[in-house]
């Protein structure tokens, strides 16, 4: 029914969509910007996305925001609005990504101390400087292209360029490939191999190679939680090879809010917040822990124990689906 759904709407290869819809995912990663409202405007999140969300995490689906934000930032946009219509354990199925004074941390929506994840890479001071001399010497040679602003990222995460015709130039393929391929020369006569430009929809960002926490949250989540990548439904909305989201949603299953091209991505002939609504409608959803504890009662009827202990250490104490695996094994040992 999805695929026949989509129809003429699915922008890529019809049988990729049916390979997609024969599964189901195990939790889903939404950006914020672009997916659950309009990039670059400052307004509420549909009353539709705060009922979604509470939805899944009631029935102990994983949620992931993974937008790069501090974690002040996510919550005024998003969670205050989510607390009231969850109850405290489900809060704990809520998982944020965070990202304060270069380094990640994992925390959820019922506020547990925070996980430290990873260290953000940054650059040197060497290195910003001569990002700094290239950023220079690259917009001087654009014409076409009137910059707004050039700020340094604090903590030298990086350098930001802002166009005045940003939508004209982030939001054409062509332009920007051709705009990022100057800038890749550039910094190959150079020799600089540590830096990467990356598309946000609003910005051009100069990062270090390795520091996008987009993917480092989800490497990470898919391993903590022990869910498969692919089982992992990825809406954002940059998922062209150059946007920031491109990582993530490549490593999980990505269903872009944008148009995308190539056959890693979903998109279809929706945008932002409509597309998201109406992936979130048509994907199928199921809790990893309910698969987690069929699994355990598989072990036991097995007489494994061992292997049945050790599933039960990725169902976390807030889940119902560990009090019964709890109880499936104590009663046989």
């Amino acid at each position: 029914e999805f695929a026949q759904a989509v129809g003429a709407a699915y922008f890529g290869n019809k049988n990729r969509i049916e390979e997609i819809t024969e599964k189901s995912y195990q939790a889903i990663m939404l950006d914020i910007d672009g997916v659950l409202r309009v990039i670059d405007q400052k307004m509420d999140i549909d009353g539709y996305f705060i009922e979604k969300i509470a939805s899944f995490a009631n029935k102990e689906i994983p949620v992931v925001i993974n937008s790069s934000r501090n974690f002040d930032s996510i919550y005024e946009i998003l969670l205050n609005s989510l607390k009231p219509h969850i109850s405290d354990d489900a809060q704990k199925f809520i998982s944020l990504y965070i990202a304060e004074e270069n380094k990640l941390y994992l925390t959820n929506l019922s506020e547990t101390p925070r996980q430290y994840v990873a260290t953000i890479p940054v650059f040197s001071d060497e290195q910003m400087k001569s990002m700094q001399e290239i950023v220079k010497y690259f917009i001087s040679a654009q014409a076409e292209c009137k910059v707004k602003i050039v700020q340094l990222l604090s903590n030298n995460r990086g350098i930001r360029i802002k166009f005045t015709n940003f939508e004209e130039i982030l939001g054409n393929a062509a332009v920007l490939d051709n705009l990022v391929a100057r800038l890749r020369n550039i910094m190959k006569v150079q020799g600089i191999t540590y830096a990467v430009a990356v598309n946000t929809g609003i910005y051009l960002e100069i990062i270090p190679a390795d520091g996008n926490t987009k993917i480092l949250a989800a490497r990470h989540f898919a391993a903590c939680f022990n869910i498969p990548p692919k089982r992992i439904a990825c809406l954002a909305d940059q998922a062209n090879s150059l946007g920031v989201d491109y990582q993530f949603m490549a490593f999980g299953t990505g269903f872009s809010t944008e148009k995308a091209y190539g056959k890693d991505m979903v998109s279809i002939a929706l945008k932002h917040s409509d597309a998201a609504r109406w992936y979130m409608e048509h994907l199928k959803f199921e809790s990893p822990y309910r698969i987690l504890f069929q699994c355990i009662q598989d072990d036991i009827k097995m007489h494994m124990v061992l292997s049945a202990v050790l599933k039960l250490f990725y169902i976390p104490d807030a889940s119902l689906y560990h009090k019964k695996a709890r109880k499936v094994i104590e009663i046989e040992y």
